[in-house]
C-alpha cells in the first residue's frame, strides 16, 4: 500500500522527483511512481486511480510539463487530494479556470515544486497519523533553525 503516488507525465522528468522522494524516505511514507499520459490513455489513467484507492492511497502528486491536466484528468476518478506541481510553466498552458469542477492545488514549479507537494503530502498525513504530526513538527522546527542560521552568517557576510 503506497500512501502517496508520483504520477509523472514525462519519463524524462524523473530525475527532478529526488529532492521530494528523498523526503518522503526520511519520513518513512510508502509511494509509487507511475507514468501517466493526461491525453493518452484513460483506461489507464482509471486503473490507476482503482488500484490507489484500493490501496487506501491518501494524496496523488502530478508532476510533469501538463500536471494540471493530468490532475484534472484524475480528479474525475479520485476523491483525495490531489496536488499539482508544473515542470515548466512555460509549456502548461492549461488555466485551472477551464476546468472548474476539477479540485486540486497547485504547487510551485520544478524540483522545487515536487519537494513542496511532498511537504504538503506529509502535512496532510499528519493529519491522520499523530506520530508523523510530531516527526513532521520536529522537520519543521529544525528548517526554522536552519534559516535562522543561515540568516545569521549572512548578516555577519555582509555587514557594512
Amino acid at each position: 500500500m503506497s500512501q502517496v503516488l508520483l504520477l509523472v507525465d514525462d519519463i524524462r522528468r524523473d530525475s527532478e522527483l529526488d529532492l521530494g522522494l528523498g523526503v518522503l524516505r526520511d519520513f518513512e511514507i510508502s509511494f509509487e511512481v507511475r507514468l501517466a499520459s493526461p491525453l493518452g490513455d484513460p483506461e489507464q489513467l482509471s486503473a490507476i486511480a482503482e488500484a490507489f484507492r484500493a490501496g487506501e492511497g491518501k494524496v496523488l502528486i502530478c508532476f510533469g510539463d501538463h500536471a494540471k491536466i493530468l490532475s484534472g484528468a484524475m480528479s474525475a476518478y479520485l476523491e483525495t487530494p490531489i496536488l499539482s506541481v508544473t515542470a515548466d510553466p512555460a509549456l502548461d498552458k492549461f488555466s485551472k479556470t477551464q476546468a472548474a469542477f476539477t479540485p486540486f492545488a497547485e504547487m510551485a514549479s520544478g524540483r522545487e515544486g515536487v519537494r513542496e507537494a511532498v511537504l504538503f503530502a506529509l502535512q496532510i498525513l499528519s493529519l491522520s497519523n499523530p506520530e508523523l504530526g510530531i516527526e513532521f513538527a520536529r522537520y519543521r522546527q529544525q528548517q526554522k533553525i536552519n534559516l535562522r542560521v543561515a540568516d545569521q552568517k549572512i548578516r555577519l557576510q555582509y555587514q557594512g
